[in-house]
C-alpha cells in the first residue's frame, strides 16, 4: 500500500509566468513582480489582482481578499501563509496596529533591507519583517538594516512599477538594485553590532529593543506572546500596554546606521576597552526618555524570546 501526502491546492489561472512567492515576502513586493511579469502597468495589475493602489497592500491583503488574489494568480493556497497571519493580527489590534508598519505617502510600503541577506539571495526580494518598524536588525548576521540606498539616498517603496523605474528602464530588473538609481543596494558595507576590538556598539537596552522587535513579529505570527517574569500567555491585544513602556522601537529613525558606524569609528580611533565609552553620549533625547521610562516601570526585560 501506498501513501499519498496532501499538497497545497494550487488554483487554475489565466496568468503564465506568475513569479512563485518566496515564504517571507511581503504581498507589496510581490505584485511588482507580479506586473513586470505580465507586462502591465502596475495599476493595471492590482485591478487585475483586485487588489488597489489606494490601500497599503500589506495590511489589506489577508483572509478572503488574500485567497481571491491567491486564486486569480493561480498561487497554492499556503503561498503567503506568513503575511497572512501578520496582516490578520495586525487588523485585530486597531488602532494601534497601524503603527507598527513603516509607510511612505500613498499608502507605499517602506522597507530596510539587510546588505548580507540581499546579497546572499538567488532571486532578492523584501521580506515582511523588513518594513516592520521595531525590526531594526537582522539576527542572522548581527548588522543593522539599511534604511535607504546608498548612493542616491532614496527610501526603499513598494509597490512599484519596476519596468517603468529608473532600473527598469536601464534593463535591470533585479531587487538587488536600487529602482530609483539603477545602482546596487549592496554597495555598502554592512553596520555589524561588534567591533573588531570585541566591544558590542550598542548599549544593553538597545540591544533589548531589538530583541523585542522580533518578538513583536513572533506575536503577531503565533496571536500571543509571554512576559518574562509574569506568568501565563498574554494576548495580542496586551501589546498595546507594552508599546508604552518605551521597550518596543517605535520611530523608523531609532538607531539609525550611520549614529552606530560613527560608534565604530570613535572605538577604533580611541581604542576604547569599555562599552561604555562607545555609545554613552549619542543618545537623543527620545531614547533617553524612553530608557528612562522602561527602567521607571520595571519593564527592562518585558520580552521572552
Amino acid at each position: 500500500m501506498t501513501t499519498t501526502q496532501s499538497q497545497p491546492r494550487r488554483n487554475a489561472s489565466r496568468f503564465v509566468g506568475v513569479p512563485k512567492p518566496f515564504p517571507f515576502e511581503a504581498v507589496s513586493v510581490w505584485t511588482s513582480r507580479f506586473a513586470l511579469s505580465q507586462g502591465a502597468r502596475l495599476v493595471r495589475a492590482l485591478q487585475l489582482l483586485h487588489m488597489y493602489r489606494r490601500a497599503d497592500t500589506d495590511r489589506v491583503a489577508y483572509g478572503d481578499r488574500l485567497q481571491r488574489m491567491r486564486a486569480i494568480a493561480g498561487l497554492d493556497s499556503s503561498d503567503f501563509a506568513i503575511a497572512d497571519r501578520i496582516a490578520t493580527s495586525l487588523a485585530g489590534i486597531n488602532p494601534i496596529g497601524t503603527d507598527f508598519m513603516a509607510v511612505e505617502p500613498k499608502h507605499l510600503s517602506r522597507f530596510r533591507f539587510c546588505v548580507c541577506c540581499l546579497n546572499e539571495m538567488r532571486t532578492p526580494y523584501f521580506p515582511v519583517h523588513w518594513r516592520f518598524i521595531a525590526w531594526r536588525h537582522c539576527p542572522l548576521h548581527d548588522c543593522l538594516l539599511e534604511d535607504r540606498c546608498p548612493h542616491c539616498r532614496a527610501p526603499i517603496v513598494f509597490p512599484v512599477d519596476i519596468e517603468r523605474s529608473a532600473a527598469g528602464r536601464a534593463g535591470i530588473a533585479s531587487l538587488r538594485y536600487c529602482l530609483a538609481c539603477a545602482r546596487r543596494l549592496t554597495d555598502i558595507t554592512p553596520c555589524f553590532l561588534q567591533a573588531r576590538s570585541g566591544n558590542r556598539l550598542v548599549h544593553p537596552f538597545e540591544d533589548l529593543c531589538m530583541a523585542n522587535g522580533r518578538a513583536l513579529l513572533a506575536a503577531l505570527v503565533h496571536g500571543s506572546f509571554r512576559v518574562e517574569g509574569h506568568r501565563g500567555v498574554q494576548r495580542l491585544a496586551a501589546i498595546r500596554f507594552v508599546a508604552r513602556y518605551g521597550v518596543l522601537p517605535s520611530r523608523f529613525d531609532w538607531l539609525p546606521p550611520d549614529l552606530v558606524r560613527a560608534r565604530s569609528a570613535r572605538a577604533s580611533a580611541s581604542g576604547a576597552a569599555a562599552d561604555e565609552r562607545v555609545w554613552r553620549w549619542d543618545y537623543d533625547k527620545q531614547a533617553l526618555a524612553d530608557l528612562r521610562l522602561a527602567k521607571y516601570y520595571g519593564m527592562s526585560k518585558m520580552w521572552r524570546q
